[in-house]
């Protein structure tokens, strides 16, 4: 493995000093035109053991510091890749998984594919509200750790802006306004099949096809992260935001697990601290509300009873993929962090437990 991504980095380096980085779908054809610029006095660090070469990968933006030099001498050098230029959500989630990409910044739900449990969050209101969520976030983290580092992953952190809502060309504001709607949703089933049984005609897209159906006018609604929305301008294409509520907006920094393992104490220290400055305070629908660009909706009492009625749906669809017993114990947890009984360490070291006896 160590070999595999020496090789992968002389590549790497190879590209970012002569190469361009096309879209998702091109191949980078240009070639190196004088290796002498990589052999220069500024380089001769990158050979040292206590330099960390990491790729950072987004679908949006990717703001990492070029370089950042820890406490103990290790250096941290980061080559952000913004606008999927590496790939889709998946594509980029799975490669930080092999290890192509050291670091990714996405949602929580996109890592789904990989770390199936993580789809437990996806139960419509599973906390109150926005602050619960936040409050929550220590715990979950230190629950669903287990299971990342299981998939080849370390969880650096979680963050949650707003609560669940989708951007809408028509007014939805009661449940008969959902009938025929055709709402994209993420390739997430779980999110698809609670929107089929509120009535909306579903299409789960990948990012890239929603701006490519937009363009087509074949939607006319979509649950999608704000900040992507608005990166992208897609939301201009929309006039409300329809306020639903149902789970939380949870944007998630994962790294590769044998990139973490490799840096120091300190390194892995400051990394996390590095990553959590990112974490917003901020409620997301608040800033766009300064904007004013959309009409914000409250759906009615209906529509808001049917949507707690119908999270029922995603729950057995979960304990019929993840099992009764792993869901039902998830959800103990979750009545645990709402005060309702004590949760201690020792949960989280049967679940390790667990999941290396499935794994070997």
């Amino acid at each position: 493995m160590k070999v595999c991504k020496q090789i992968l980095w002389s590549v790497m380096l190879l590209l970012l000093t002569g190469c361009a980085v096309k879209k998702p779908g091109t191949e980078i054809l240009e070639e190196v035109s004088n290796t002498e610029e990589m052999t220069g006095e500024n380089d001769t660090i990158k050979n040292e053991e206590n330099v960390h070469h990491l790729a950072v990968a987004s679908s949006i933006y990717s703001n990492f510091p070029e370089e950042y030099v820890c406490q103990d001498g290790t250096v941290l050098q980061f080559y952000n890749y913004p606008d999927s230029v590496l790939g889709s959500d998946s594509e980029m989630i799975q490669g930080c998984q092999t290890g192509t990409v050291s670091i990714f910044l996405g949602a929580v739900t996109v890592e789904t594919e990989v770390v199936p449990e993580l789809a437990m969050l996806d139960i419509p209101y599973l906390l109150d509200d926005l602050e619960d969520y936040r409050e929550a976030l220590p715990e979950l983290m230190e629950y669903f750790q287990p299971y990342y580092q299981a998939k080849g992953l370390q969880l650096l952190t979680w963050d949650v802006s707003y609560l669940g809502c989708f951007a809408s060309k028509k007014k939805v504001e009661h449940l008969s306004d959902l009938k025929g709607l055709r709402l994209r949703t993420q390739e997430n089933v779980y999110h698809q099949v609670w929107w089929e049984a509120l009535g909306a005609d579903v299409e789960s897209l990948s990012f890239d096809e929603l701006g490519y159906r937009l363009q087509k006018n074949q939607i006319d609604g979509a649950e999608a992260g704000l900040p992507a929305l608005e990166y992208t301008g897609y939301m201009e294409e929309f006039d409300y935001l329809i306020l639903t509520n149902h789970m939380p907006a949870m944007g998630s920094i994962v790294m590769n697990k044998e990139d973490y393992d490799s840096l120091s104490a300190q390194a892995q220290k400051e990394l996390i601290q590095l990553v959590q400055q990112k974490r917003s305070n901020k409620n997301g629908w608040e800033e766009l509300r300064k904007k004013n660009t959309v009409e914000f909706v409250e759906p009615d009492e209906e529509f808001k009873e049917k949507m707690k009625e119908k999270s029922q749906v995603v729950e057995d669809l979960l304990k019929k993929n993840l099992g009764e017993s792993l869901v039902n114990e998830f959800l103990d947890y979750v009545d645990g962090l709402n005060g309702t009984k004590d949760v201690t360490s020792t949960e989280n070291e049967s679940i390790t437990d667990e999941i290396e006896d499935k794994e070997g």
